[in-house]
């Protein structure tokens, strides 16, 4: 298994090895979603060989959020083999709400001592994870990690061509400092400093995701840049969200389609 090159705190110090009572025991995952009918099942099937892969418990939890579609039911139907599913609606109206309100749901009251041995993975319901996701996160958390944040990577499926290549090129300038890429798609952290930074900020409509990592490096967290675990993303330029994802892609999208009528 190999580990990502940038695993570092705040001020660039190695991860410290964890206490063995501070070992990762039980992963639990988060993934809100609005009316992804037709993506979910992938995402769950993923998720579930992630958690055979890892072997320990695993909880998901799906937030259905203001859904019209059939997300939820599709989601009630799957039948996980290694992990437990739980499916939630409600009215959050935005993914950093939906997101608080899932963990809320399983990690609220638990006492400090149980939450040091809790890891949270975040992921988006149009994603899929590779099958070894939860395992190197559950490996970087257990040589000192408490915040680790991956990678995206469009999916060829649904994204025309030029965006692919213009995404990538955005991506690797984006991306080309000290600090990683952030995505609420595709980060963990364990569930004390979770709730040492105040969890998801509900009433924050985008970029929720670099709000808990910047205040996790306020606190000296330690911060694992895992720029080759990568989750697998839909290309749609229609957000769900106004200035979400989708929006960069769009206006990635339109810059191509410019250029290439140059």
């Amino acid at each position: 298994m190999s580990v990502p090159e940038r695993v570092v705190g705040q001020h660039g110090a190695s991860a410290r090895p964890q206490r063995r009572s501070e070992l990762i025991e039980r992963v639990v995952i988060a993934v809100p979603a609005r009316n992804e009918q037709d993506r979910i099942g992938d995402c769950l099937a993923s998720l579930d060989r992630a958690a055979r892969r890892w072997g320990g418990p695993v909880t998901a939890v799906l937030g259905a959020d203001c859904c019209t579609d059939r997300t939820a039911s599709i989601a009630r139907a799957f039948a996980p083999t290694a992990m437990t599913l739980r499916t939630i609606e409600g009215r959050w109206r935005r993914p950093s709400a939906a997101r608080r309100a899932v963990v809320d749901l399983v990690c609220g009251q638990l006492d400090a001592e149980v939450l040091a041995r809790v890891w949270i993975a975040n992921t988006d319901a149009d994603c899929t994870v590779p099958v070894d996701w939860i395992v190197r996160q559950v490996a970087l958390a257990d040589a000192g990690g408490d915040v680790v944040a991956g990678v995206v990577r469009l999916d060829p499926a649904d994204t025309p061509v030029h965006l692919l290549a213009a995404f990538t090129a955005h991506y690797q300038r984006d991306g080309a400092s000290s600090r990683g890429h952030v995505h609420g798609a595709n980060i963990g952290l364990r569930a004390s400093t979770y709730r040492a930074v105040g969890g998801w900020r509900a009433s924050t409509a985008i970029g929720e995701e670099h709000h808990l990592v910047n205040a996790a490096m306020r606190r000296d967290a330690t911060i694992c840049w895992a720029d080759d675990l990568a989750v697998r993303t839909s290309g749609r330029t229609t957000s769900r969200v106004r200035g979400g994802f989708a929006t960069v892609l769009d206006r990635l999208h339109r810059d191509a389609a410019v250029a290439d009528s140059a």
